[in-house]
């Protein structure tokens, strides 16, 4: 059973270190698997334990840049529409 997940998280690990599209290695910034590396263990934790939703942050970041869920341009108004952020 062991083995089988081990396998399993390897198969995953990989799957996620690839282009969807090209099945091509990711660079290391567009990673998930780095996306937390150099973040502080607090933050981490608090993100564990729901003190911060990841999620929000990420789309007040899309909204930031006017970008929709799919990282299309849409403006600003609209991006902070599509990601539920108030002013």
């Amino acid at each position: 059973m062991k083995k089988e997940i081990e396998e399993g998280l390897a198969n995953l690990i990989t799957l996620v270190s690839r282009n969807q599209d090209t099945n091509k290695p990711l660079a290391d910034d567009e990673n998930p698997n780095y996306l937390y590396s150099t973040v502080w263990t607090s933050l981490l934790t608090d993100i564990v334990n729901g003190k911060i939703d990841a999620k929000y942050l990420a789309g007040r970041e899309l909204a930031n840049r006017g970008l929709d869920k799919n990282g299309l341009w849409v403006g600003f108004d609209k991006a902070k529409e599509i990601h539920g952020i108030k002013s």
